[in-house]
């Protein structure tokens, strides 16, 4: 999670009354149930804290699973659990492909779907291009919605970019204010010299439907002239991507 979208989140989290302490640990020999209540035993800032609820939810991570496939008998290696692949998604073994949650990295369905792609063309003997993880939209299905593409602008600094970064809140989009969903912004990140995009970073309603087109515009190289310059219908949530591009690229006049 990039740290703008976070503090965002939390902030819209917390004003719904939901308590989001970060750096914590949970300790396991202070986790107990009875009567139908969970205790938990929390650690934050080397103080111990004690929480109640009807249920929790456990959600660490996932790792692939390659016990009992026979990879013993092949020459598939596995690095930090995960099945070692080239960028085409071959193993060590030359018949043997692998993507999504064995290979490790983004452990996302649409990333899966793309490794596969390119598998699949690298076993017809094609030479696909191997997969740009920059372009990955990474989405997260909270309410209100984040979703995130290309470089953040701590990313962008370490590689030497001159920097510059604008926003549009949703409080001034017309459909969202017809939905009364206005918490959040849109974020654009891009090259000062060039103007070419460089990440584009959204929390707000349906953001996971609006960060398709600012994927598509990283895939092609555009700059913040160019989405600015598309024309958005009206009324939309996807203006709110359009107005920071515009006021990326100094563009004034409203379409």
């Amino acid at each position: 999670m990039f740290a703008d979208l976070g503090k965002a989140l939390a902030k819209a989290l917390a004003a719904r009354g939901v308590n989001v302490m970060t750096s914590a640990r949970v300790l396991p020999e202070g986790t107990r149930t009875y009567d139908s209540v969970v205790e938990l035993t929390v650690q934050r800032e080397e103080k111990e804290q004690t929480l109640k609820g009807e249920v929790a939810l456990v959600a660490v991570g996932r790792e692939a699973v390659t016990q009992d496939l026979g990879l013993d008998t092949t020459r598939v290696q596995i690095e930090r659990g995960w099945l070692r692949v080239d960028e085409r998604y071959r193993t060590d073994e030359p018949n043997i492909y692998a993507v999504g949650d064995a290979i490790g990295g983004l452990l996302l369905a649409h990333v899966a779907a793309a490794e596969g792609f390119i598998a699949a063309e690298a076993i017809a003997g094609k030479q696909p291009e191997p997969l740009d993880y920059n372009r990955v939209p990474r989405v997260t299905y909270s309410h209100p919605q984040v979703a995130a593409v290309g470089l953040t602008e701590e990313q962008a600094r370490q590689e030497g970019r001159n920097v510059k970064t604008q926003r549009f809140s949703f409080r001034y989009n017309a459909m969202a204010l017809i939905q009364d969903e206005t918490d959040g912004f849109a974020k654009i990140v891009y090259d000062a010299d060039s103007g070419n995009l460089l990440g584009t970073h959204i929390i707000g309603h349906h953001a996971s439907e609006l960060i398709s087109e600012a994927a598509l515009a990283r895939f092609v190289e555009a700059s913040a002239w160019e989405v600015g310059s598309n024309i958005h219908p009206h009324p939309t949530l996807s203006e709110a991507l359009g107005e920071a591009a515009q006021l990326s690229a100094g563009i004034s006049i409203y379409w």
